[in-house]
């Protein structure tokens, strides 16, 4: 099997913690980019009433709502190993 999707990298040892939450079942979510989903945790862009946030799927969690441009500088932090 092939994959084509971007995989996470092993976090850099001075990484930024991510405040993980609850995730919210009571929206619809637009999934705007995504990790491989053959690592055990995949991770993924998410967009909801015009803000952006981050979803892991094990432990399955979220970030906070973010403006749009914060979202994509930490989703960028997350995908060179800055930020988990």
């Amino acid at each position: 099997m092939t994959c084509y999707a971007v995989h996470v990298p092993a976090a850099d040892p001075n990484y930024e913690a991510i405040e993980w939450g609850e995730p919210r079942r009571d929206e619809r979510v637009r999934v705007v980019q995504w990790t491989c989903d053959c690592q055990a945790t995949f991770y993924e862009l998410r967009s909801a009433a015009g803000l952006y946030f981050l979803y892991r799927s094990a432990p399955e969690a979220e970030s906070a709502r973010l403006f749009r441009a914060e979202a994509h500088s930490l989703w960028t932090d997350l995908l060179n190993g800055r930020a988990r």
